[in-house]
């Protein structure tokens, strides 16, 4: 992101990026929910296996929903966010252990 808001230095434009996570999106809760058929298990309960096991490292410990990724992206998009340019923003919960 940097190189590309260097190439548009000056002219007014901003580039940002948003990289989202586990997003609770229809398709995945379509298939957690017939998954949860078969076994007997609420969404929730299979959320919450998922977060203990496949994603312990999320500090939310569920799935992100379309309108929080949708907030990030208004925001960057919002004269609010004029000032923030060349930088990738991490909608997934803190799942990864690291600083950007």
């Amino acid at each position: 992101m940097r190189g590309l808001a260097e190439s548009l230095s000056g002219s007014g434009v901003t580039v940002n990026t948003f990289i989202p996570g586990p997003t609770k999106t229809e398709k995945l809760s379509g298939f957690y929910e017939s998954t949860g058929q078969e076994t007997r298990k609420t969404f929730e309960e299979i959320e919450s296996e998922v977060f203990n096991t496949s994603l312990s490292t999320s500090l939310i410990k569920r799935f992100v929903t379309p309108k929080e990724v949708a907030d990030l992206i208004v925001f960057l998009e919002s004269e609010q966010a004029s000032g923030i340019t060349g930088s990738s923003f991490r909608d997934h919960g803190a799942i990864m252990r690291n600083i950007i």
